[in-house]
């Protein structure tokens, strides 16, 4: 969507403004231009805070689930 489109769904000039605001005044009429040239690096982190519904799957053997 950023190199094909020259859309900004995700809103990176909010961001870009609220980091850099200087930068910001000197970039922003030319931000349709530039923002397809912007490299972007997305970086995940998860952390599961309940377990779910014990079933078999990628994590539990059907030996290790508990049957009613």
């Amino acid at each position: 969507m950023q190199r094909k489109m020259h859309a900004d769904k995700v809103g990176f000039s909010e961001a870009f403004y609220h980091e850099y605001p200087k930068e910001w005044g000197q970039i922003k009429n030319q931000w349709i231009e530039q923002f397809p040239k912007v490299e972007v690096t997305v970086n995940v982190s998860s952390k599961l805070l309940s377990p779910g519904i014990a079933d078999t799957g990628i994590s539990r053997l059907e030996d290790e689930v508990k049957k009613k």
